[in-house]
């Protein structure tokens, strides 16, 4: 698939609506605090044992803009699909001999980075966020998505 930036030159038509998909993920220590005791982890099994007041654990990493100003063809490049917001934070578009992914840097906004110094010294900074899995939960127009190990539920939230 071949996909190119037009940047300014694609706008936004009066009245278009321009999605965009939150992404949440669990806030694993204090998951792990609350539940230990529990036989309850939905970080493996997804929504089966998911109840809505287990939201306050999960944490908003980031945002999927639908149109991130790309082009295929002739025609925009838009995330119109769960299955699309999967692809894109899992590196489908990855780009390694040009080591870029400008399908990410150009949809995916709102997420921390995190910089950490290893033992040896090294200095290292990455997106505070894991690649999306089961258990995380996309919210789109206010219907919160959770990924199963096959395919997606929808949850409520508390």
């Amino acid at each position: 698939m071949y996909i190119t930036y037009m940047g300014n030159k694609l706008n936004n038509k009066k009245g278009e609506n321009m999605s965009k998909y939150n992404v949440y993920q669990i806030k694993e220590r204090e998951w792990k605090k609350k539940h230990r005791e529990q036989n309850k982890d939905i970080l493996f099994v997804g929504s089966k044992n998911y109840l809505p007041t287990d939201f306050e654990s999960f944490k908003k990493v980031c945002t999927v803009n639908a149109n991130g100003g790309l082009v295929q063809g002739e025609n925009p490049y838009v995330i119109d699909s769960l299955e699309e917001v999967f692809k894109v934070l899992n590196g489908a578009y990855y780009n390694e001999e040009q080591n870029e992914d400008i399908v990410f840097d150009n949809h995916v906004s709102d997420f921390e980075m995190k910089t950490i110094t290893r033992d040896n010294g090294e200095v290292v900074t990455f997106r505070n966020m894991h690649s999306l899995s089961i258990g995380d939960i996309v919210e789109k127009d206010g219907v919160h998505m959770m990924c199963d190990k096959r395919g997606w539920t929808q949850v409520e939230v508390a």
